[in-house]
């Protein structure tokens, strides 16, 4: 039986982005690779699931998903190069495609990493987590298959953090932001059970120190 997200390789989205090869799909959308028709480049496509294009909720977090990655000034943070919405009222956003394999993958394939290589993917991710906590952001879903290793240069390892889906402000952040981006009430929570801090589970708010 074939997929939502494969049934839709090979369209082109809104006139701009043709859907190549399925990257990953879960419950509220799935994630392609693209192509930018007009400059020939290889992007991410991430799309919400049209079920969801009338639920206020999803779409809510789906443009805070973009906002709050576009707001995170780091270059070990992936990178948001666009966000519409198609005139069939398809939800989408574009982002950088990474050529690489995620901590969680290199773990199932190559086993355990060495203290080194942990210490050198830890300071990249900590230098995106750095840039989102300096403007309020908490990630809430720091876990290896968010954290994506790909090669640059001479570096093997060049670590990008992904997937600010469930990010959250912290308490103080500007009214406006926190109007637009906090969705979630004390006591509800997100993330991943398996890494989630204590205070993520009980639910209170959160500071930057729970990545």
């Amino acid at each position: 039986m074939t997929s939502f997200a494969e049934g839709l390789i090979g369209i082109t989205l809104d006139d701009r982005y043709r859907l190549d090869a399925v990257l990953g799909e879960g419950g509220m959308g799935a994630v392609f690779r693209a192509t930018h028709l007009a400059m020939d480049r290889k992007v991410a496509v991430k799309l919400l699931k049209p079920h969801l294009a009338n639920n206020e909720a999803s779409i809510e977090r789906f443009k805070r998903e973009a906002r709050s990655t576009m707001k995170v000034d780091s270059p070990h943070a992936v990178k948001v190069l666009d966000y519409g919405i198609t005139p069939q009222h398809d939800y989408y956003m574009v982002l950088e495609y990474l050529d690489g394999r995620t901590v969680q993958r290199e773990l199932d394939v190559d086993g355990m990493v060495t203290p080194a290589r942990v210490v050198h993917i830890a300071r990249h991710a900590l230098h995106a987590l750095g840039a989102a906590h300096a403007i309020g952001i908490v990630h809430r879903d720091i876990k290896p298959e968010n954290i994506l290793l790909m090669r640059q240069g001479a570096d093997a390892d060049y670590t990008k953090l992904l997937d600010f889906g469930v990010a959250k402000l912290m308490e103080g952040a500007a009214k406006s932001t926190q109007s637009q981006l906090n969705l979630t009430q004390i006591g509800t929570v997100f993330g991943t059970p398996e890494f989630m801090s204590p205070e993520q589970a009980c639910g209170p708010l959160l500071g930057g120190r729970s990545d």
